[in-house]
């Protein structure tokens, strides 16, 4: 209701003191990484919440819209082409210093969360016991804006409802700041100062057991859905 204004601050409480800036250590080690970090699928926000509450860990394939992914579709039964976004870009910090995202952001991520290459032979420990994680076959870039992802098992639904699940598991992190800032001892990304995303805010101050702030993002790509005039986050 009324009309969206810009600026402004919004204070909010939050039961977790992060010890990671990383899906790779899923959820519970950190809540604020969806702040400044984009997932595969998103919410659409114009469902009337009656219809769709957004606080369960399921979402309705019907109320379901691509974040990263422009869209995507089963070619054969347990293949899934996945079609990014274009004229998303991360940060504009180091390493990767705003450049766009494409298709192999997304095989790396899912490479180092089942251990299906780029460096990565094991599944990480956060996910090893992930059901649908374990059916992942193969994850391949076709082209710069599509990836597609084999499965042994043949269920789309039971695919796309843990895909497409508010969590971590399609959170995409930066592959520059993860081989930049992690090594065989430290695994994860740890400091704050390292985090970066495609998200709508980026990190500019942490204090432990304190306080996390994040600024707006200047090159974000999303508008609002309601507004589309508009440019996010307000």
């Amino acid at each position: 209701l009324g009309t969206p204004q810009y600026g402004g601050t919004l204070i909010v409480n939050d039961t977790t003191d992060p010890a990671f800036w990383d899906p790779n250590q899923g959820t519970l080690s950190s809540s604020l990484e969806f702040i400044y970090m984009d997932s595969l699928f998103g919410a659409n926000w114009t469902t009337n919440p009656s219809a769709q509450n957004y606080q369960l860990s399921y979402w309705d394939e019907s109320y379901v819209t691509g974040d990263l992914l422009q869209d995507w579709e089963f070619t054969s039964p347990g293949v899934m082409v996945m079609h990014v976004r274009q004229g998303v870009y991360w940060q504009n910090v180091p390493p990767v210093n705003g450049r766009e995202l494409n298709a192999s952001d997304i095989v790396f991520h899912m490479d180092r969360m089942a251990g299906l290459g780029d460096g990565y032979t094991a599944p990480n420990s956060y996910f090893v016991a992930d059901a649908w994680v374990a059916t992942i076959k193969s994850v391949t870039q076709t082209d710069n804006w599509t990836a597609t992802m084999a499965f042994s098992t043949l269920n789309p639904e039971f695919i796309l409802e843990n895909m497409e699940a508010p969590g971590c598991d399609c959170t995409i992190e930066n592959p520059e700041a993860v081989q930049a800032y992690t090594n065989a001892t430290n695994p994860e990304l740890t400091n704050w100062r390292n985090s970066v995303g495609t998200g709508p805010y980026m990190i500019t101050d942490f204090v432990d057991n304190s306080s996390a702030t994040f600024t707006k993002n200047p090159n974000y790509w999303a508008s609002d859905e309601r507004h589309p005039q508009n440019k996010l986050p307000y």
